[in-house]
């Protein structure tokens, strides 16, 4: 999984989203997070990064570590209204876990279940944060990127997010 505090041998890109309205697309089973989604998150993160080039040898126990960091503000101020999951059968097979960063919006985590990737939950998570974040006066989105995660870089290319020079 991505590792936003630490270098590794992957390189990685800094990415930036001027908001704007993106299609309001229906998903079934879309909402909100809550703190009790923690160890479906772990579970989903944990086979979304698996066999990826973001995947570091975390075990499911690390990756629950991971998953409360996130949700207690360890990449800063977790956004709970602006995060998306999708829920299906009682199992979360998508989310795009938003927090603050350096006092913006910041994708700490965009993840999908392999058997659902290439389905457009992804794009409908993030565009959904998008949507939620102007509506509370939001005006831009950052993430960080491994290069070579081509599915996700295409991504968010098609989403609008360009490259960034880091100050």
């Amino acid at each position: 999984m991505p590792d936003h505090h630490h270098s590794t041998a992957q390189t990685r890109d800094f990415l930036s989203l001027k908001l704007k309205p993106m299609p309001a697309c229906r998903v079934d089973g879309m909402r909100c997070p809550i703190p009790t989604d923690e160890t479906k998150l772990a579970s989903l993160m944990y086979h979304a990064y698996q066999g990826t080039i973001d995947y570091h040898g975390e075990d499911e126990a690390e990756t629950l570590l991971e998953v409360r960091r996130t949700l207690i503000g360890g990449y800063g101020p977790f956004m709970w209204a602006a995060s998306r999951v999708v829920e299906r059968e009682n199992t979360l097979i998508s989310a795009a876990l938003i927090t603050r960063c350096n006092g913006q919006p910041f994708v700490a985590f965009s993840m999908t279940h392999p058997t659902f990737k290439r389905l457009g939950f992804a794009r409908a998570c993030v565009e959904s944060a998008v949507n939620h974040l102007l509506s509370q006066g939001e005006h831009e989105l950052q993430l960080v990127s491994t290069l070579g995660n081509v599915g996700a870089m295409a991504l968010y290319r098609k989403l609008g997010f360009v490259p960034q020079q880091q100050a």
